[in-house]
């Protein structure tokens, strides 16, 4: 099983790409992706109804 970390350490990102350089490394990550997992991530995705938000400032709560 390959973890994030695993990833990260084989394809390290860094701290700034080009859009080439960007796509070079989403390409590299997906073919070491897991097809199971990646469509049970896909799936558990398209079920959430409301975006989690981050609050802007400390305190803020979000309206729905």
């Amino acid at each position: 099983m390959i973890t994030m970390d695993d990833l990260r350490l084989q394809h390290p990102l860094p701290p700034r790409l080009t859009m080439d350089e960007y796509v070079t490394w989403i390409e590299a990550t997906l073919q070491q992706a897991d097809p199971v997992k990646a469509a049970r991530q896909k799936t558990i995705q398209e079920q959430i109804k409301a975006p989690f938000r981050i609050a802007r400032d400390e305190g803020e709560v979000l309206k729905r």
